[in-house]
């Protein structure tokens, strides 16, 4: 188990935490909790993951206020299947790309 301002290990816990599970500010990991949260399974006010919870979530599967992913659910999504106005316009700002 690993603490501290910057945590690595199999069990993190930090201001940055890397590992396995990982919860801090910022968390990288499988499976991750955190502000900013990058993982397999994250979940944060960013989450970006293969399955993303967050009120921003971006991933495969993605569960959130502001959803972008191939199966996404909530109040704005941005998906295959579904494209919100508001969804757009808020991941067009740092993805112009996705406009088109």
């Amino acid at each position: 188990m690993a603490r501290g301002f910057i945590a690595i290990g199999g069990l993190a816990f930090g201001i940055i935490a890397a590992g396995g599970l990982s919860a801090g500010l910022v968390g990288i990991a499988g499976l991750t909790i955190g502000a900013i949260a990058v993982g397999g399974f994250a979940v944060g006010g960013l989450a970006l993951g293969g399955v993303a919870i967050g009120v921003v979530a971006l991933g495969g599967v993605a569960v959130g206020k502001f959803a972008l992913g191939g199966l996404a659910i909530g109040e704005y999504v941005m998906s295959g299947f579904r494209q919100d106005p508001k969804a757009v316009e808020f991941f067009g700002q740092w993805l112009p790309w996705l406009r088109r």
